[in-house]
């Protein structure tokens, strides 16, 4: 997946949400957008193939970008905002001129061996790689290393664009603007959010030749002064003997010297440079140039170079979250066919809305042309129960069970073990759900007294392997969908990764 096409899918995604109505982008839009989609990914067919469902959300994003910004420019301007990047030659070049106009040895050419002009950008830079290989070890994975404080700001600024061009339109009412503003909020949090490890990888490969390029300069700089100064290098030390400064130097410097066929300066020799002595300093620079190639330069661009396919890598494999609500929404008319769903009560009546609830919820997560039936309540006592589906259609199960019944293994639990077990032995594929009907307490009890049944219901299911979801006349099915996603329980959420 490209990133263009990624962040037209967060565009549309956000807008859309910020615009359940269809107010300002109307639901005949949409469906046509669907339509164009349908016909530019699936031909003829009415279903869609799972590997096909991300080329379409991608085609139908495609085509309601087009209107999104025929409709509304801010939306392009904050969409391309999302894709600048500074051009890496201003980087190079500004990196280059500040390493040429640095003169840490300034007009009197002297250079000190213990504090050669190069050796603050080489330590730097070595404590710079160690850090990178020892931060996993103290990096929080939680965060993932996100720089939090760049990303914010960088759609804080987005963000601030986009209301700016915003106030010079005075065209649009005041509910469009809100609907607007809100959805750049959302976008840019999004994008954020799903992106925010690649735009950092993407950052640190321009910084990463920002330094080699810093090196290269200063590098430049000591040559091109050179032709017009002598520079002459000594040491000094209140410490150090020639002994001790050779040692130091030949760690340093003695892999340059074998690349450019010199015989490292032996101690005698490292003695009699002890100011005020001193000679003429061009072999030294040759050693330090060289150095600085090896230990700074080519790694940084090695660095860069791997930074930056890792970020590109992580954009190109991204896999959309089909299972978020919104998503989910999209594909339903495309999913279902062949999968037949039973909403289970047991010892619990169900009002006929809440069973519309239910039956609705399962046609948005499974799929339109899914075939849902409710059977009327299972009697207390029931423990070998069989779907009446047939073998041959992939089944989804929801049980549901209510919070003012207290749980019993030999009761419940062999329920469930039953309904588990078919599951299992399922030929095609088949999920379970587990509802806690709250209804019977949401109004007779105090909440904290229906926090308490709910957690008697969720430590006995959790026995089971699985997560019940509670619900009641007032849930909304945009919030109990993300649930039902995280906690849907099939043969292959039990297998030990």
């Amino acid at each position: 997946m490209t990133e263009d096409k990624l962040i037209k899918v967060v565009m549309v995604w956000s807008c859309e949400e910020e615009d359940p109505k269809g107010q300002f982008l109307s639901m005949h839009e949409r469906q046509q957008a669907s339509r164009l989609a349908s016909a530019e990914v699936i031909k003829e067919s009415s279903q869609i193939p799972r590997f096909l469902e991300e080329e379409l959300v991608l085609s139908r994003a495609q085509h309601l970008t087009t209107v999104l910004e025929s409709q509304c420019s801010i939306l392009q301007t904050a969409r391309r905002l999302t894709q600048i990047r500074f051009p890496i030659f201003v980087i190079v070049t500004f990196a280059i001129l500040g390493g040429l106009l640095s003169d840490p040895i300034g007009l009197k050419g002297h250079i000190n061996l213990l504090h050669f002009p190069l050796l603050v950008l080489l330590i730097w830079n070595m404590t710079l790689f160690m850090w990178i290989g020892v931060k996993p070890v103290f990096q929080n994975p939680l965060t993932n290393g996100q720089p939090g404080w760049v990303l914010a700001g960088f759609s804080k600024v987005g963000l601030w664009v986009s209301q700016f061009q915003l106030r010079l339109i005075q065209c649009r009412s005041h509910e469009e603007k809100q609907w607007i503003v809100n959805s750049l909020v959302r976008f840019f949090g999004r994008w954020r959010s799903l992106a925010g490890q690649a735009i950092r990888l993407q950052l640190q490969s321009v910084l990463h030749v920002g330094a080699a390029s810093l090196a290269i300069g200063a590098i430049i700089g000591l040559y091109l002064r050179g032709f017009a100064l002598e520079y002459r290098v000594n040491w000094a030390s209140t410490f150090l003997e020639a002994e001790h400064v050779h040692s130091i130097m030949f760690m340093i410097l003695s892999p340059a010297a074998i690349i450019l066929g010199i015989d490292f300066p032996s101690v005698q020799t490292i003695a009699m440079l002890r100011a005020p002595a001193s000679e003429n300093a061009a072999m030294w620079i040759h050693l330090w140039a060289v150095t600085c190639l090896l230990f700074i330069i080519i790694p940084r661009i090695g660095l860069a170079w791997a930074v930056r396919q890792k970020a590109s890598a992580q954009l190109e494999d991204f896999v959309l979250p089909l299972d978020e609500p919104y998503f989910l929404r999209i594909l339903a008319q495309y999913r279902g066919d062949g999968i037949s769903g039973e909403v289970l009560p047991y010892q619990c009546q169900l009002d006929p809305s809440i069973i519309e609830r239910l039956e609705g919820l399962c046609l948005e997560m499974f799929g339109n042309s899914v075939y849902v039936s409710t059977r009327p309540p299972i009697p207390y006592g029931e423990t070998n129960y069989h779907v009446q589906v047939s073998s041959h259609m992939s089944l989804r199960v929801l049980v549901v069970f209510d919070v003012a019944t207290t749980p019993e293994q030999e009761v419940h639990g062999e329920f469930l073990q039953c309904i588990q077990a078919q599951i299992e032995g399922w030929t095609s594929e088949a999920s379970l759900l587990v509802f806690i009907y709250e209804e019977s307490y949401r109004t007779s009890m105090d909440q904290q007294r229906q926090r308490e049944r709910y957690q008697t219901w969720k430590r006995f299911t959790n026995g089971y392997g699985l997560e019940p979801i509670p619900f009641s006349v007032t849930s909304d099915v945009n919030g109990l969908l993300p649930q039902a996603a995280a906690t849907l329980w099939t043969t292959r959420s039990q297998e030990v990764p």
